[in-house]
Formats: C-alpha cells, structure tokens, sequence
C-alpha cells in the first residue's frame, strides 16, 4: 500500500492538553457475567452469584 504522492503528513506542534484520553476520569466496572450465547446458558438453579474482590490496585 503506498499514500499519494500529493499527500503530506499532519504533525502537530501543540496539542491541547484536555484532549487528551488520560485527562479524565476513569471508572472501574467489576463484573458477575453470567451466561451468553459464547458461555451457553445459565443453569436454572443458580439464582445468585457473589464476587469476592480481595486486592485491586490502580497505578497512576
């Protein structure tokens, strides 16, 4: 694959900070899937599930 030959590469020389994806808020989503088509179907008996976390660490 090559580019045209009229093409030109778009550099910037300043990019604004808020713009940036790491400049905002993040959450964190912790989650008991159970079933889906991939996984096949939940069994009918099991009506409750628990999600135990013990250590969850985030680097800044």
């Amino acid at each position: 694959m090559s580019l045209p030959t009229n093409s030109k590469p778009l550099v910037l020389k300043h990019i604004p900070l808020p713009s940036l994806p790491f400049n905002q808020d993040f959450f964190i989503i912790l989650n008991v899937a159970m079933g889906s088509n991939f996984g096949g179907p939940v069994d009918a008996s099991i009506n409750s599930a628990t999600m135990e976390i013990d250590y969850l660490r985030v680097y800044q």
